[in-house]
């Protein structure tokens, strides 16, 4: 059975690389409520995206009337909650527009966004290493997951001779 609603919202698993001061790579992720919009606005998020408009438009006389779609108004459209944001004092990091345009600036932070978002509009969940009950990852358990992951990959392998 499949049920109209005014506006489809989903949880999607957020994530993202950088690098820290040593140049080792460090996966930033978290959960995000998001609404899943129609076809037609979605199709103006791919354009985007594939165009890599991310951020101020300037309106010149040769373009359309209606401005081209921004990576970051649209998430700001869209986006409805968060979990597992933490401040420097290790406190939740509420979600507000302020604090959304705070992580929207983050580096390459766009680009794993959009690549989540695509993925959960088209029903992909998650499912990370270790975990076998489709957890997004997000919040303490995933960290777990993560450190178990680095943990194993950190040991070095034994041979298998005899």
């Amino acid at each position: 059975m499949f049920v109209v609603t005014k506006e489809k919202l989903a949880r999607m698993h957020v994530e993202w690389n950088t690098l820290d001061d040593a140049g080792a790579t460090v996966t930033n992720s978290f959960g995000m409520k998001v609404k899943l919009v129609e076809l037609d606005r979605f199709e103006e998020f791919i354009a985007a995206f594939a165009s890599g408009r991310t951020g101020s438009a300037m309106l010149g006389e040769d373009q359309a009337e209606k401005p081209p779609l921004l990576l970051r108004d649209f998430i700001a459209e869209v986006a409805r909650d968060w979990d597992g944001i933490i401040d420097e004092a290790k406190k939740p990091f509420p979600f507000n527009p302020e604090n959304l345009a705070v992580i929207i600036q983050q580096p390459n932070f766009i680009v794993g966004w959009a690549l989540s978002y695509i993925k959960a509009w088209n029903g992909q969940s998650v499912v990370r290493e270790g975990n076998s009950g489709g957890s997004s990852g997000a919040g303490p358990a995933g960290a777990g997951n993560r450190q178990q992951r680095l943990a194993r990959q950190s040991k070095p392998k034994q041979s298998g001779g005899r």
